[in-house]
């Protein structure tokens, strides 16, 4: 009775160290692979700032860009212009640009109509700065589908 008792008990933990064993570098690809997703839209959006940049160097006013940025007042009394023809509304620009400081930083915001956003704030001088974003839609449909294959 002792041995079949035995038997068990090792077979027992043989599986539960074998389910360990397959779940570990399941749950270490599923890090990795979001790190990626996310990272992937930050990327964007400092391909984004980078084109603004060059299209702010080249002197071009009249240029409209193919994405949301604004170049943006921090300061109390606020205020922020547009380069894209159709500006998203809602977006916290000035309070934004008012708490990074001295670094570019990542934000996230979540408008009324569900949409959420990612922006990239690039400060040049006290409360002066650039501010784009990325909508991060597609990038919270492939989270939500890896954590679901996951």
């Amino acid at each position: 009775m002792a041995l079949r008792s035995l038997r068990i008990r090792l077979a027992l933990l043989f599986g539960a160290v074998a389910a360990l064993l397959a779940i570990f570098p399941t749950l270490l690809w599923s890090s990795a692979r979001h790190r990626e997703i996310t990272e992937q839209s930050e990327s964007d959006a400092e391909a984004q700032m980078e084109e603004l940049m060059r299209t702010v160097m080249s002197g071009v006013d009249d240029q409209a860009l193919d994405f949301p940025a604004w170049w943006v007042n921090g300061n109390p009394d606020g205020g922020y212009t547009t380069f894209n023809d159709d500006p998203i509304v809602g977006l916290p620009l000035e309070k934004w640009m008012s708490e990074t400081g001295d670094g570019s930083s990542f934000r996230t915001v979540r408008l009324d109509t569900d949409e959420e956003y990612l922006g990239y704030v690039r400060p040049v001088t006290d409360g002066y700065g650039y501010v784009t974003v990325v909508w991060t839609g597609a990038r919270n449909d492939r989270l939500s589908s890896l954590q679901r294959s996951t």
